[in-house]
This record gives C-alpha cells, structure tokens and sequence, in this order.
C-alpha cells in the first residue's frame, strides 16, 4: 500500500490553513465517520497503530484533519472506538450463534455448539472476498499487539466470555468452574494461532498439505479440537476425581 510522506506521530489533528467554517461543514458530512473508520481500519491493520498518523489515516479518507479530532478527539480514541465497534459486531454474531446452540436439547447446549458459536465467526471474518476481511486482520493486529489502553480494555472487559462460560457449565454439568473456565481459556487461544502468519508458517511446515485457504474446514477442525480438548480435561468429573492442580 503506497502511504503519505506526511507523517504526523503524535495523533494531532490541528486545522490550520482551512478556511474558517470548512472544518465544520467537511467534519459533519454524512460519510465521513465511516471513511474515517475505513480508512483507519485499512492502515491500522496493515501497519499497526504506532506506524501509522492521523495525517496518513485522512489522507486515504480523502478529508482534513479537522474531522477525526471532531469525531473522536485523537488517533487513541479512534483506535478504540475501532475495536469495540468490530468487536461488538463480532460478539454480535457469537452470540446469534450462542443462541441458537442453546435452543437445543431443552437449555442444555453441545459442548461442540458452544465452541463453534465462539470460534468460527473470527476464522470465518477471514475470508478474503468478504467484507469483514479488513477488521480481521484489524483485530487480529490490535490484539497480538495492543497499545496500553487497549491492553487495559481488553483485560477487564470479559463479559462475552462469561456467556460461554455459563454455557458450557449447562453443557457440562458435573465440572467445575475451575475446569470449565481454564478449558474455556485455552479453546479461546485456537483462534490466535489463525492470523496470516501463523497459517503461513502452518503452511510452510505443512509443506503445503495444509490448506490454510478452506475456512470452513478450518473452523471446523479447531472446533473439534476444542471440543475433545475440553471433554478430556472435564472427564475425570464423572468420577468425581480432580487432580491437584485443577
């Protein structure tokens, strides 16, 4: 992607040489916040958030800098503002998906219908002749490598995992909180190992077998994954022995 010579690190979003009234009328167009979140989601995911500056972000835009400050205040807040907008759309369809999973066997979901509700929809956000490929490798990006205040967002904000965590307790009756919840931490953490370059590298060991472009098939080999993974770890519950270390 050819980008600006204009750099402008510290997030900046001064006016000057505009005529007066221009900032406004530019600022409070009817599509300026969306190619402001284009745009932004474009450069951010290709190049991360310290790589890129607001002059870069509005240059793609095709605005001034006038109106990321009127929108959002800052590249910081625009970063934010970013992720939980794609992370709400992406909960979004995890929970849909949730649902539907809990609507079977009277309340009582498949181990398998939970995990599927939350690991396809971010493998499947991949593909690449959809509209959802930028915010994932947005995601993906801003997830591997959070700034400070995105690291602090994502450490507290655990609500949708709590979801899947009551689920599967329903799923799995006779585990405990402990299992369910490190079971559920570690089937979250297939979905990291789904970025372009980790299934580069999975393809290059792979020798090519592989086939890292079939998304399908690779959903649904991390959801059985998962699912024998968790149904292991919960086993030993029927006999109502658990290791120490749970």
């Amino acid at each position: 992607m050819e980008r600006s010579a204009d750099r402008e690190s510290n997030g900046s979003t001064s006016s000057a040489g505009v005529r007066p009234g221009e900032n406004r009328r530019e600022a409070d167009g009817p599509d300026t916040y969306d190619r402001i979140f284009i745009a932004a989601e474009r450069l951010f995911g290709d190049f991360g958030f310290e790589a890129v500056s607001v002059r870069e972000i509005v240059h793609i835009a095709g605005i001034n800098l006038a109106a990321v400050n009127y929108h959002f205040g800052s590249k910081t807040e625009l970063y934010l503002a970013l992720f939980r907008k794609r992370m709400r759309q992406l909960n979004s369809e995890r929970a849909v998906m949730l649902r539907a999973a809990e609507s079977e066997n009277a309340g009582a979901p498949s181990v398998e219908g939970v995990l599927r509700a939350y690991i396809a929809p971010p493998i499947l956000w991949r593909a690449p002749a959809g509209d959802r490929a930028a915010a994932s490798r947005f995601l993906a990006r801003a997830i591997a490598a959070p700034t400070s205040e995105l690291r602090a967002l994502l450490e507290s904000d655990v609500s949708h995992l709590m979801h899947f965590r009551r689920a599967l307790e329903r799923a799995l009756p006779r585990a405990s909180q402990t299992q369910i919840s490190w079971s559920l931490h570690f089937a979250a953490t297939l979905t990291l190992g789904c970025t372009d370059m980790q299934l580069k590298r999975l393809a290059a060991y792979s020798q090519g077998a592989c086939d890292v472009e079939d998304l399908n098939a690779m959903a649904d080999r991390a959801v059985s994954f998962a699912t024998a993974g968790i149904t292991a770890l919960c086993s030993t519950t029927s006999t109502r022995v658990r290791p120490a270390s749970w």
